[in-house]
């Protein structure tokens, strides 16, 4: 990620005492905004909230620093998505954005896309 970005990347952990890794998030410092891009944790330490401890340490750094907005990323609007419950959480404002989104392909359009492009620029 540091190469790809440089200093516009963020990493942070949550360990054990022992220093065992029980949470991890990557974050892309990116104009005014702070994107949570990925993250993890070991289910067996849940109940502590690492995540949790995660968002509210970066969504603090981001206003500490001037940023104007911490997006979350996407996420599936539905009461019964647990990570939608999870960022929703934190009280922001939701905001809907055009041009992000995941679209599968059945036969066909793979077909097509396979008709269309080349076989290089299929495994890039």
């Amino acid at each position: 990620m540091k190469d790809a970005f440089n200093d516009e990347v963020a990493a942070m952990a949550v360990e054990t005492p022992d220093g065992l890794p029980i949470a991890a998030a990557f974050f892309i410092l990116y104009g005014d905004e702070v994107i949570y891009l990925s993250s993890g944790f070991t289910r067996e330490y849940k109940k502590y909230g690492a995540p949790h401890l995660i968002q509210w340490t970066m969504i603090k750094y981001a206003y500490a620093n001037g940023y104007k907005k911490y997006n979350f990323w996407g996420t599936k609007p539905d009461p019964n998505n647990g990570v939608y419950q999870f960022k929703q959480g934190f009280h922001g404002e939701e905001e809907e954005l055009v041009g992000a989104f995941a679209a599968p392909l059945n036969i066909i359009g793979r077909l097509y896309l396979a008709k269309i492009h080349t076989r290089e620029q299929r495994d890039l």
